[in-house]
């Protein structure tokens, strides 16, 4: 499957095409779901966005800020050679910047954005409350685990944690699926669309819980029952 669609978004004046990264069904249930929305269970907090691409997520995203939130999305925003396939790309070359694309498509609409690139290893969190946490980054376990270790501790109990590629490709992010399984706990699986899945948080992830998260004490016990957990 690949996701090669344009979100199409009216500004007050002009119709942008903005590429993205999502299917129809994952645009749509992100629009449309009462479950996605952290807002309606009464809660507050930052949305955090781990890569972002040219924006379509983040506008769709940023329309669940309430008064006093903030939206902080991480991106390397670095073309890449395989990105021209699915996305069509023939303006960037592999290595170009898109980030000056990626804020002609947010800055019309999007309030308190604030967009850093580089390498989610070195970001660090704003040690503030977090209602809903989106996953289109973790494609390296070092990715994931620095996201989980610095920011899953301050989601708030009601929020939501979406992880955008879990259903890509058959237990392809393995960590992914191990790490989830570890915080069942604390994580729901509620909704799927394609290859989306939505968690909602039941209880506080407590810090010392998210620092602890490796692979280096993985067995083959625990990972067959991470398999049998995901695929029942």
């Amino acid at each position: 499957m690949v996701k090669q669609l344009d979100l199409l978004v009216w500004t007050g004046e002009s119709t942008i095409h903005i590429p993205c990264a999502l299917s129809k069904v994952e645009i749509d249930c992100l629009k449309h779901c009462r479950e996605l929305k952290p807002g309606a269970e009464g809660v507050a907090g930052d949305i955090v966005e781990f890569g972002c691409f040219m924006g379509g997520s983040t506008v769709l995203l940023n329309e669940q800020l309430q008064d006093g939130e903030s939206h902080y999305t991480y991106d390397l925003f670095k073309w890449q050679d395989w990105m021209k396939g699915p996305y069509g790309g023939t303006k960037y070359q592999p290595g170009d910047n898109f980030c000056d694309e990626f804020h002609r498509n947010t800055d019309w609409q999007c309030n308190r954005l604030y967009a850093t690139t580089g390498r989610i290893q070195n970001s660090t969190s704003s040690q503030g409350q977090v209602k809903l946490i989106f996953v289109d980054a973790f494609k390296e376990v070092s990715t994931a685990i620095h996201g989980i270790r610095n920011w899953f501790s301050h989601l708030e109990p009601g929020g939501v944690v979406i992880d955008q590629d879990f259903y890509w490709e058959p237990m392809q992010y393995t960590y992914c699926h191990l790490f989830y399984y570890r915080l069942r706990e604390y994580l729901k699986p509620i909704v799927r669309a394609d290859s989306m899945l939505t968690m909602r948080v039941i209880k506080e992830i407590p810090h010392e819980f998210a620092k602890e998260i490796t692979t280096t004490d993985t067995t083959m016990q625990e990972l067959s029952a991470c398999y049998e957990y995901w695929t029942k």
